[in-house]
């Protein structure tokens, strides 16, 4: 299902790994986003109006929560990382790429688009859509992973093993209550821990939630000490790509619509030396986002509905309690509905990948090597692209 090449698109490659690959480089952040570049120009933009209202150059660090007393701020805002030797990537679709290059113009993050060639090829039984480029939730995360091996691995002589570290963050993180700090989160990455997360957010908070709660919510700095080996990685996470590389583990892109961060965290955190770890005593908070709603993401949203109409038309007639998955999310699930097909077919993707995670939960050793190692023992076909 996978197709040949994955491309990444970037003006300037040299800078990009220079910049990540440094003698005192810190682990880059890779913010995964789409359909907000709007709402992050005009926020990132508070962060600098409140920094000029103060009289600073920076915020002390991400706990600092003057950065928030005006509306929420995203929490890799640069000025709010306060690392200049930290890169921040935002990686977008290529059909959304030129929009954020746009507006992120003078932001101090940087610009990087993804997309996969659309690969004609037939599957041996004919049922793996094919025509479409690949999108959704998992191919997301799982294009953030490979373009972090891909900076990494590439340099003639790559930097050590041990600092092939980064940060995947979602684009509307706007806080950690209690963040560790940086180092000592990553200095939890080792030979048997992969990834290290905080304790997730179930809603997007409104900006007087920030304005009015959040700023008077100082919770110090969480303990790395009773780390849980279970849970979900999510979110805003820091990642062992040096270990992923070597292991051919990523998120699994059959994960359209939903369930990609539990299903790897599930598949990790059962795996012999490739565990997990989440600090719950630190958790994320979510800003509400507005939506661009352009050209391109629109586009990008008919891409993936091709994608889940195909996928529904392989998995319609899969089987709950000797019911069709159709009849059974029509009739059981979305009653009434006025035109089943176009209601169902998200809400059919949903299911079969809760059903999916939840193999990988109980009957791990169900689960082909190729969900979570979708490219088997090879590497990932790159191409880059001046752009």
């Amino acid at each position: 299902m996978i197709p040949s090449n994955l491309n990444f698109y970037c003006a300037d490659w040299n800078a990009l790994s220079n910049a990540v690959n440094g003698a005192n480089a810190t682990p880059p952040i890779i913010v995964i986003s789409s359909n907000r570049s709007r709402w992050l120009q005009d926020h990132c933009g508070i962060a600098r109006d409140r920094l000029a209202a103060l009289g600073l150059v920076n915020f002390d660090n991400p706990n600092d929560l003057r950065a928030l007393s005006w509306g929420p701020t995203p929490w890799f805002e640069p000025h709010r990382v306060n690392d200049g030797n930290r890169t921040v990537v935002m990686l977008v679709h290529e059909k959304e790429y030129q929009t954020y290059r746009a507006k992120m113009v003078g932001s101090g993050i940087t610009v990087v688009g993804w997309s996969f060639d659309i690969n004609n090829n037939p599957s041996p039984d004919g049922q793996v859509p094919r025509g479409n480029t690949m999108v959704g939730f998992g191919v997301s995360r799982f294009a953030a992973i490979e373009l972090a091996k891909n900076l990494f691995t590439a340099p003639a002589i790559p930097i050590a093993a041990e600092r092939q570290k980064c940060w995947l963050v979602d684009d509307n993180v706007a806080h950690v209550r209690a963040f560790p700090g940086f180092d000592n989160c990553q200095d939890q990455l080792d030979d048997n821990v992969i990834a290290m997360g905080f304790g997730g957010s179930t809603v997007n908070e409104p900006d007087v939630f920030f304005i009015n709660t959040l700023v008077n919510q100082n919770l110090g700095v969480a303990a790395l000490n009773d780390l849980q080996t279970t849970g979900l990685v999510q979110q805003c996470s820091v990642w062992n790509i040096a270990r992923l590389h070597q292991l051919h583990l990523n998120f699994s892109p059959y994960f359209v619509t939903s369930n990609e961060d539990s299903s790897f965290s599930y598949h990790l955190s059962q795996r012999a030396q490739s565990g997990i770890r989440i600090c719950t005593g630190a958790s994320v908070v979510k800003a509400q986002p507005q939506h661009d709603n352009s050209a391109a993401a629109r586009r990008l949203n008919y891409n993936r509905d091709f994608i889940v109409g195909d996928l529904y038309d392989v998995e319609k007639n899969v089987s709950v309690n000797n019911t069709p998955l159709h009849d059974f999310v029509t009739d059981t699930i979305l009653p009434g509905s006025q035109n089943p097909r176009e209601w169902s077919i998200y809400t059919e993707s949903k299911v079969v990948e809760q059903l999916m995670a939840k193999v990988v939960l109980d009957k791990n050793n169900w689960v082909p090597n190729r969900i979570f190692q979708p490219n088997g023992a090879n590497g990932q076909n790159v191409q880059r692209h001046t752009a």
